[in-house]
């Protein structure tokens, strides 16, 4: 019998820490668990799904570089043909133009509503060891729908502040590179590229915080971006200081798997840079950043997790990693 006179237990203080490397194990255990033995429909259907997310999607994100010092006499007669040439023809210059950026955005947008179906397939996929792709390409149609429209407004936001101060940059510093000095234009040029920076930096984190935490919450809730991260957003200011670590983990992460495919991009004679075919051969290192990802997010509530809890120490079996075993 409960004795009226002492306090309900507080279950937010009971539960275990959050932590941003104890979930390493337990992914990597689930990765093993969900690729080996080899089964080969399994990693091409898995690996098919991860390609499919990773569509658009690079290892590195892009960087500006500083102009080199000087042109080259060939550098300058391209350049003055072009600029002869669009002064000569500003119509057809304007309408070549456009159509290039109308064509960029289109198939940017294409892999975009291809990757936000894909990325809930992906989690499909880890959380049930398998994954169906047409029957899964139909049940994920709503909520990805939803996550294109985010992930498409935040990235024309982004193209189009980058587009700004490119040009902005440009026109200021163009007389300096020309001459290949580095004076008051080039300086104030490298100003407004920093600026530009800081200016797409929030809407890049709110993509991969969307991509890292609002998924999920979508697919275990079957809602929309909205829904997912009301429901996630709360937990996520709760535990900011170990989300601020589980990122610096990530990018640690990150410069691993750049040194990982880079050594086997040579290693296979370039064969991990073919499209799909890298990715399967890859696809163990893609499946433990998403495990990773995953047992990461279901530790910020007990409503947030995607599989089953984890055995005490003295329960567990030799392979035990926490999670139900796939399929």
């Amino acid at each position: 019998m409960v004795d009226p006179g002492v306090p309900a237990p507080d279950w937010d203080e009971l539960r275990p820490a959050v932590s941003a490397t104890a979930p390493l194990g337990r992914a990597w255990a689930h990765t093993r668990a969900l690729l080996f033995p080899f089964e080969l429909r399994r990693w091409a259907s898995l690996g098919f799904v991860a390609w499919l997310a990773a569509l658009g999607e690079q290892f590195g994100r892009s960087s500006f570089q500083l102009p080199r010092k000087g042109w080259s006499p060939g550098d300058e007669q391209v350049v003055e043909r072009a600029m002869a040439w669009v002064q000569a023809n500003p119509e057809t210059a304007v309408a070549m133009i456009a159509g290039m950026l109308a064509l960029g955005f289109s198939f940017a947008a294409a892999l975009l509503w291809v990757s936000s179906r894909a990325k809930l397939m992906f989690v499909e996929g880890i959380h049930l060891g398998d994954v169906q792709i047409a029957e899964a390409w139909s049940r994920w149609a709503p909520e990805a729908s939803s996550l294109f429209r985010w992930r498409f407004a935040l990235s024309a936001l982004a193209t189009a502040v980058l587009l700004v101060v490119t040009g902005l940059a440009g026109w200021v510093g163009y007389a300096d590179v020309h001459a290949g000095t580095f004076g008051t234009g080039a300086r104030t040029a490298i100003v407004i590229f920093l600026g530009g920076g800081l200016l797409v930096l929030p809407l890049q984190v709110a993509g991969v915080v969307i991509d890292d935490f609002v998924v999920p919450t979508m697919y275990l809730y079957r809602e929309d971006v909205r829904g997912g991260w009301a429901r996630v957003r709360g937990r996520l200011r709760e535990q900011l200081g170990a989300v601020l670590v589980y990122y610096l983990v990530k990018l640690g992460l990150g410069a691993a798997s750049l040194v990982t495919v880079f050594s086997l991009t040579l290693c296979t004679c370039c064969l991990t840079a073919i499209p799909y075919v890298g990715t399967v051969i890859l696809l163990p290192m893609f499946m433990f950043l998403r495990c990773y990802e995953l047992t990461f997010f279901e530790q910020l509530g007990p409503e947030l997790r995607l599989f089953a809890p984890q055995a005490p120490p003295h329960e567990r079996t030799e392979w035990d990693s926490g999670f139900a075993p796939p399929g």
